[in-house]
């Protein structure tokens, strides 16, 4: 059984091949327990793409098989980590990867030391799904990055709530919005009824000069 490890972005920005990948994560694409059902992908626009499987090559794709990716299913030590074949190519050591996609691990390996295992005996463990009968994609996120619990980075389907994606960011995407990314709001059509609702109850109350700014706000959502 074969993983397929995708290195989306490098110095520049996003990769072509990432691109594409995170490009068929999107409301139209097919979804197994979470994740992208690769046999069923279909672009933003809602068409079928067809191989998306066999597309997701070249430069920044690194294939290992299963069995050979070492410890999972499991926490470890920090040694485990650091010689894990799965979290050196997501660190991105100079002898996993590609050189024009390469990080200084000594800084990542100095970061795992002090952040993680200062606390725990043993941590970061790997847990790859199991059990799909069709190749999927995921895209590896990080979330709870905050004092009140343990972080954790993983591929579950929760990429439009306060998590944070890890896979890059764009050049472009803090000054663009195209047909490839969605804008995610922090409220619903149901949020806006009910304060539409509410601001209707105080018109017979208060000045309709108090209310003007909240309509213009209103207006804006």
């Amino acid at each position: 059984q074969e993983i397929r490890f995708i290195l989306t972005a490098n110095r520049q920005g996003l990769t072509e091949t990432g691109r594409f990948a995170l490009g068929l994560i999107n409301p139209h694409s097919d979804y197994v327990n979470g994740a992208l059902n690769l046999t069923k992908a279909k672009d933003a626009q809602g068409k079928d793409v067809n191989g998306a499987y066999e597309a997701i090559s070249g430069s920044g794709v690194i294939a290992v098989k299963r069995k050979d990716l070492g410890i999972i299913g499991a926490r470890m030590t920090q040694e485990q980590v650091l010689n894990h074949k799965g979290w050196r190519m997501l660190l991105r050591h100079p002898d996993e990867v590609p050189k024009e996609l390469a990080e200084d691990f000594e800084g990542a390996k100095e970061y795992i030391g002090k952040v993680v295992f200062s606390k725990y005996d043993q941590a970061m463990g790997m847990f790859p799904s199991d059990g799909e009968t069709v190749p999927t994609l995921r895209a590896w996120f990080v979330s709870r990055l905050d004092d009140c619990s343990r972080s954790n980075a993983g591929g579950r389907c929760g990429l439009d709530n306060d998590n944070g994606c890890s896979v890059g960011v764009a050049p472009e995407a803090p000054n663009a919005l195209d047909t490839n990314v969605q804008q995610v709001k922090a409220y619903s059509p149901a949020d806006l009824a009910t304060f539409d609702n509410a601001v209707r109850g105080l018109e017979g109350v208060l000045n309709p000069a108090l209310l003007r700014p909240f309509q213009q706000l209103r207006s804006k959502l």
